[in-house]
């Protein structure tokens, strides 16, 4: 089943969400825009349901600063990550290719 819920709303002012990529078990990955470039990204958004727990939510946030402090040409570049109401969202560079599965 794939989230489109979001496709044609905005995340935190900036981000167009405009497509869907993929779902694991904590996030939905959306195609977007940035609008201020513009450029291609990629946002990950938290399930709403785990975003109620405290536990869930701290993982998330880890991984997003995380990512974030990575400068590597092999790894993605992650753009901002935040809250935007109550969803709390991952927005990086969009990459090209095919999935490692």
């Amino acid at each position: 089943m794939t989230d489109t819920a979001l496709i044609g709303q905005t995340i935190a002012g900036r981000f167009l969400i405009t497509g869907f990529i993929g779902e694991g078990a904590m996030a939905t990955v959306y195609r977007g825009v940035q609008e201020s470039e513009p450029r291609d990204i990629a946002v990950k958004v938290m399930h709403q349901h785990l975003a109620r727990d405290a536990t869930f939510v701290g993982r998330f946030r880890r991984e997003a600063k995380a990512a974030s402090l990575l400068q590597h040409p092999n790894t993605v570049h992650i753009i901002d990550y935040g809250v935007d109401g109550e969803r709390l969202y991952i927005a990086m560079e969009l990459i090209g290719g095919q999935d490692l599965f």
